[in-house]
Formats: C-alpha cells, sequence, structure tokens
C-alpha cells in the first residue's frame, strides 16, 4: 500500500468506519458537574392556511431579515414589523422573518400567492417570559383567501394562530 492510499484510508475513516481498520480512541473523557439550570425553549414556526380547501401550501422562501439580536426594550415595534436598536444585556430580543407561499401544496408554478412579515419580541426580564409575535401579509397575487400565520411551542397557548391573511380570510 503506497502511503497516498493510506492517506486516503485514514481519511476517509473519519467519515465511514472500514470494518478492516478498527476505530480507537485515544483521548480521555472527563465529567464535570454543573448545577443545573432550566432553560425554557420556544419555537416558532411558519404555518400557512388556503381557505379555499382548508388545505396547507408551500413554502416557497424563507429569509431571515434580522436575526435575534437583544435590543432596547423601548425601541422597536413589532407590530409595525420593526424590530428594537441592539442593546446587550437587556434580557429582550427581537427578530424578524421574510416569508413566502404558494397555494399548493405540492407547489405548482411556485411563485409569491402570499408574501409577508413575522416579528417577534422575547422578553425574559419578566417571570414568566413572555413572547409576542406579529404577522403582516403584504403581497399577495391570487385570489384565494390564505392565512399567514404560525405555531408556537413552549408557550402556555401553543398550536396554530393566524392574525393576518389576504382576501378576507380570517382566523380566530
Amino acid at each position: 500500500m503506497t502511503s497516498a492510499r493510506i492517506w486516503k484510508a485514514r481519511k476517509m475513516s473519519r467519515l465511514m468506519p472500514c470494518s478492516w481498520q478498527p476505530l480507537r480512541q485515544l483521548s480521555k473523557s472527563y465529567s464535570i458537574p454543573i448545577t443545573p439550570r432550566l432553560v425554557r425553549r420556544y419555537r416558532i414556526l411558519p404555518a400557512y392556511r388556503l381557505n379555499f380547501n382548508d388545505g396547507g401550501g408551500t413554502l416557497v422562501d424563507f429569509k431571515i431579515v434580522s436575526p435575534q439580536t437583544e435590543v432596547n426594550p423601548t425601541t422597536g415595534n413589532i407590530v409595525n414589523g420593526t424590530v428594537g436598536t441592539p442593546q446587550a444585556g437587556t434580557g429582550v430580543y427581537d427578530a424578524k422573518y421574510y416569508i413566502n407561499w404558494e397555494d399548493s401544496e405540492q407547489g405548482g408554478d411556485f411563485d409569491q400567492d402570499m408574501w409577508g412579515i413575522l416579528t417577534y419580541r422575547l422578553d425574559t426580564t419578566v417571570n414568566p417570559a413572555t413572547l409576542e409575535i406579529a404577522t403582516d401579509a403584504i403581497a399577495e397575487s391570487t385570489v384565494n383567501g390564505q392565512l399567514f400565520g404560525f405555531i408556537t411551542n413552549g408557550t402556555t397557548e401553543d398550536g396554530f394562530h393566524a392574525y393576518s391573511g389576504i382576501e378576507s380570510a380570517n382566523y380566530e
């Protein structure tokens, strides 16, 4: 076996173990007890509903307009889709996302049947923490009623929520 072939075999063994080359762990591991810390996880998943047949749609595009950032709580207004001014140490976080939906579940023409903005503010300075979410359906290219919403997890009100839509779509 040439040295080049040995190098390749060793490089590949990191990705895919070979039965002819036994794996050996050469490092020692140590455990250090840490005081348990309660971490609450909140999840927000973009969601959509086509009112025409109570069906779903296809997520065509998703972009992070403003990543989750610690902000000055007196700035920004998520209802208007504006995030706060960055400031460390406040315990208040804002984020903003662009979301584009197609009204066919398997994707039809992949156009912009509805697109909009989802903005949220997480305030960890209060107990329990609060999560405010706002949606704004900005544009449409369809005649069908559609809901622009989200699904939450880790809150007291988990599930589907839609506070905006197009073509007189309404969710309560």
